[in-house]
């Protein structure tokens, strides 16, 4: 569920049931609509039940309560931009290896004169892939799973994580109705 453009999701927790509903309650008085609100706990009847009483949504995910959010992506979405990293990083690899080795001042490797662009090519194309891997993943929207991993954290411990979409203008009442309730671990994802 990728969120359009001027919108936000901020997130945090609540010790128990009676925590979550005064949070709940919170952002509602605050303008952020039921719809927007969301409930998730590890336990999934929990939350489902929860969530069914108060009007809001339960179905996110245990594991990744931030997915959608604005701005991070999840593990397929970072894989294959790693993947695409690599690829990338390959090709340029294995071309500076040639023009390497063709250069007077090649021979990376202690080979025999005639394999010297072939060694150069394939050191290259090594470290072209482990570079444009690591880049590819480096540069680009966080991973929700990392960002989330104190909701999910809290979670595991039996707390109630509270996610509300809202409208970019709209993360300081949220972050504040939230806060004033007693919630803890705000995070804001804008």
């Amino acid at each position: 569920m990728d969120l359009p453009l001027g919108r936000a999701t901020v997130a945090s927790l609540a010790a128990d049931e009676s925590a979550a509903e005064r949070t709940i309650a919170a952002l509602i008085a605050a303008g952020i609509e039921a719809p927007s609100l969301s409930l998730c706990a590890h336990d999934v009847a929990r939350a489902r039940a929860l969530a069914d009483r108060l009007g809001v949504s339960g179905d996110r995910s245990a594991e990744d309560p931030l997915a959608g959010a604005p701005g991070l992506e999840g593990p397929v979405e970072q894989r294959a931009r790693a993947d695409r990293g690599a690829l990338v990083g390959a090709s340029v690899g294995i071309l500076a290896g040639i023009a390497f080795g063709l250069s007077p001042v090649g021979q990376v490797a202690h080979v025999e004169p005639e394999f010297s662009i072939v060694a150069d090519a394939l050191f290259f194309f090594v470290i072209g892939i482990i570079g444009g891997a690591v880049l590819g993943t480096a540069i680009g929207p966080r991973l929700s799973t990392h960002v989330g991993y104190r909701l999910i954290d809290g979670m595991q411990e039996g707390s109630i994580a509270i996610i509300a979409s809202c409208a970019s203008h709209q993360i300081t009442a949220a972050s504040s109705a939230m806060t004033e309730s007693n919630a803890v671990d705000v995070i804001v994802v804008d």
